[in-house]
């Protein structure tokens, strides 16, 4: 959709795309290619769409009038993401190949390539300000990039499936992730430099100031196993109040390969209400921290505390998902 919220193109499978007058629900423009299109964006301005295709080419048009301006073969397969620059001057793309493109637009030119995801890239975004742009996908990872220099500035992995969308808000210091786990986080980006990037779907008290770096996701099912009876362990034996609340607390927990607890994260209210009355919170903190810094494989799991004193531990996706592994 355009900026002015007053046109809006959509693309299909078998290679239409059509501009739609949103006031009055009519096709401005239809035009036919000989691809799947697979994205599209509008320029800041509105006077450029550009589209992606299966075949990982990209077409850029002057839409009002079915000009196209340019086309270049940006990825080796499946174009999934396309986000222009604040400028409108740089185009980002995000294929199947697990690369981030970045083209100037003008003259069609291979400015960069960014890699630092090992699966299909889902989501491209440009900060306002342009200087930052942030990339999803299939691997669960939202990664941010400072465009002048590629460095990669930080990477997220809260989400435990697919993350389909990321959008800033206007001022830059919050981006939101949309993933197929069902839920959407709010990332404070305040503090970027300092390099102490939270999620916002924590309470502040279970935070930790750790740079968690995970390079694997941990699917032997042996191991699984272990950590799970030494997760399991840790609380049942640190968990000595009798429960006040009324529904099961659920939280997501994140130990790497040593069972070093990384990450806590609350799914339910009833949990963000009572997680302090857990021992949850002592055993985050009292973590090596040194460790957990260190890039290590990990695992997700699901941690359910009844109102009937009764702990429950597993994997955050089921037992079910592992065992078609063997």
């Amino acid at each position: 959709m355009t900026a002015d919220g007053h046109t809006l193109a959509s693309g299909s499978y078998d290679g239409v795309i059509k501009i739609w007058d949103l006031k009055t629900g009519s096709v401005k423009m239809s035009t036919q290619h000989l691809g799947p299109i697979t994205a599209m964006a509008f320029s800041p301005d509105g006077q450029i769409l550009a589209s992606g295709f299966k075949k990982g080419d990209i077409k850029t048009w002057q839409w009002d009038i079915g000009k196209q301006l340019h086309s270049f073969a940006a990825h080796t397969n499946t174009i999934w993401a396309i986000a222009f620059s604040p400028n409108g001057k740089i185009i980002a793309s995000g294929g199947k190949d697990g690369k981030i493109r970045l083209w100037q637009i003008e003259k069609g030119q291979l400015i960069s390539t960014l890699e630092g995801h090992n699966q299909a890239i889902l989501s491209v975004a440009f900060s306002p300000d342009g200087k930052t742009i942030a990339s999803s996908g299939y691997d669960r990872k939202i990664n941010l990039w400072e465009v002048k220099t590629e460095e990669l500035l930080e990477t997220f992995t809260a989400h435990s499936k697919a993350i389909w969308s990321l959008e800033f808000n206007p001022n830059g210091q919050t981006l939101v992730s949309g993933s197929a786990d069902g839920s959407i986080k709010l990332w404070s980006l305040s503090s970027l430099n300092s390099k102490k990037l939270q999620s916002a779907t924590l309470p502040s008290v279970v935070k930790k100031e750790v740079d968690i770096a995970v390079i694997s996701e941990i699917t032997d099912t042996d191991r699984l196993e272990e950590l799970n009876q030494k997760l399991y362990d840790q609380i049942d034996q640190s968990w000595q109040q009798t429960p006040t609340w009324y529904e099961d607390l659920v939280f997501q927990m994140r130990v790497n390969v040593e069972g070093v607890i990384v990450n806590l994260e609350p799914v339910n209210q009833s949990a963000r209400d009572y997680v302090q009355q857990t021992p949850l919170l002592k055993l985050l903190n009292s973590s090596d921290g040194e460790i957990a810094s260190h890039k290590k494989s990990s695992a997700l799991f699901r941690i359910v505390m009844t109102p009937r004193g009764a702990l429950e531990v597993s994997p955050w996706s089921g037992w079910e998902n592992y065992s078609s592994f063997y």
